[in-house]
């Protein structure tokens, strides 16, 4: 029996972007890196990223799935959808 597990799932969008939903949002990018050490999934490559009336956008974002948060790097863009307006 074998002791081997997953460490790390990455994903890369040729034709179409690599889709991601999770718990409490969703994104889309290029790429994307899971590493169960952590359990965080690092995205890259036109990476925008929904969640909670909140859109956002950078160089890389890295969801920290077990402790809720996203960090956004090099370029960040938010987009917050206040009440009555409509989302682009």
């Amino acid at each position: 029996m074998s002791s081997r597990s997953v460490n790390r799932v990455e994903a890369i969008g040729e034709m179409h972007p690599v889709r991601i939903k999770y718990e409490n949002g969703n994104a889309t990018c290029q790429k994307a890196v899971y590493f169960a050490a952590g359990e965080k999934v690092v995205l890259t490559g036109d990476p925008v990223a929904w969640e909670k009336g909140a859109r956002v956008s950078g160089k890389q974002i890295t969801i920290y799935l077990t402790e809720e948060r996203s960090v956004v790097e090099g370029g960040s863009h938010i987009h917050l959808e206040g009440e009555g307006q409509t989302g682009q």
